[in-house]
């Protein structure tokens, strides 16, 4: 699951989310039980213990105060401190290097593998190897990313109890646009939606094709990548972008009517809610000629190109489960509110901004 960002300091003192996953075939971590709930068990007990006073053994962190244990995979927010002279590990004696985010999060996987160990009593290896991150570093994007942490119980509930909206044809607008909408429509709350627009005459491994293929890899969960994914060079991004966890909204030339459904590979990546298909366009009787849907892709991706700025629209924040358990015949119309357009200057949290609490659950609350 992604990669780190090529010739960045991964000591800076700022805020990163972080994201690691369960190997496949590991005891659940934690269970979904209600909106916004996760049942806890004795694994999630031990972890929320050891992520709490994970701090007090790495001087090189704050304490970890916004986190959520998913069945499969833990998100948390973790915020390097200022490292000055020696003696973060208690080893002063040594040349001072400061910590960076990769020491600790294996630090942090290490020790809580530790603690499985100690509750199922089974030594194995709990996490994938690769974990994600996104870096805090623009105005406005700390908030977003508590929310998203904070939200991520109640968006896997929607996803296990509404299969239904989730592959249903409606309507959105996004990026200024309206458009048809099949699969998951809350892949437009993500933080991060990439568009791109790679062209057929790109050399492969050439500097574009390089750029938008690393840029791929780094979009990982929280984050998204749109685009027709038809050229080679896109086809390679989309696979990038499933690899480090990302999610895909796939945009068509063709309209798709009420019935349409994808092919059935692609159908339970809808349900499973890593995928959105986008068309401005209405079903036609008859197949659009070559010309035709090739001027419409170009359409839609200078329509993304052009947005001032795409994700976080909120589009399931007033809705209710049972709203979105909807008969068929109802298809609300759902609008996207953007976030204004990042600073391009960048944002360095304040030593003393604390994000909200966890939405991990207090000692005692099996809820």
């Amino acid at each position: 699951m992604g990669k780190r960002l090529t010739g960045f300091d991964y000591s800076r003192p700022l805020f990163y989310m972080v994201t690691i996953k369960c190997h496949a075939g590991r005891q659940a971590l934690s269970k979904i039980v209600a909106p916004g709930k996760c049942q806890l068990n004795a694994i999630t007990r031990a972890m929320v213990n050891c992520i709490r006073n994970f701090h007090l053994g790495c001087k090189a962190i704050a304490p970890i105060e916004c986190f959520s244990i998913m069945p499969d995979h833990i998100h948390l927010l973790i915020r390097i401190v200022e490292q000055v002279g020696a003696g973060l590990l208690g080893d002063g004696g040594r040349p001072f290097i400061p910590l960076r985010l990769e020491a600790i999060v294996g630090m942090l996987m290490q020790a809580l593998e530790g603690r499985y160990a100690e509750v199922t009593g089974l030594r194995e290896e709990v996490f994938e190897a690769s974990w994600h991150d996104w870096i805090v570093k623009v105005e406005g994007q700390l908030a977003a990313f508590t929310r998203y942490i904070r939200e991520n119980p109640r968006r896997a509930w929607l996803r296990q109890e509404n299969r239904r909206y989730f592959s249903q044809v409606r309507r959105v607008t996004f990026a200024g646009r309206e458009w048809f909408a099949y699969g998951n429509v809350a892949l437009l709350d993500l933080l991060v939606i990439e568009p791109f627009k790679c062209s057929r005459k790109w050399a492969e491994d050439g500097p574009e094709w390089r750029e938008a293929v690393g840029r791929a890899a780094r979009i990982g969960p929280g984050g998204a990548g749109a685009g027709t994914f038809m050229s080679p060079c896109e086809k390679l991004c989309g696979n990038e972008i499933f690899k480090a966890g990302g999610a895909l909204i796939v945009l068509s030339p063709e309209g798709f009517g009420e019935r349409w459904h994808p092919p059935r590979n692609k159908e339970a990546l809808c349900a499973r809610g890593r995928m959105l298909f986008l068309s401005l366009w209405a079903p036609q009787a008859a197949k659009p000629d070559n010309a035709t849907l090739y001027t419409r892709c170009h359409e839609m991706g200078d329509v993304l190109l052009g947005a001032k700025s795409l994700g976080t629209s909120n589009t399931l924040k007033s809705a209710s489960p049972k709203s979105l358990a909807s008969p068929e015949s109802a298809s609300p119309k759902i609008t996207s509110n953007t976030l204004k357009s990042a600073s391009p200057k960048g944002f360095a949290p304040p030593k003393s901004f604390a994000p909200p609490k966890s939405f991990a659950p207090k000692k005692g609350n099996d809820e």
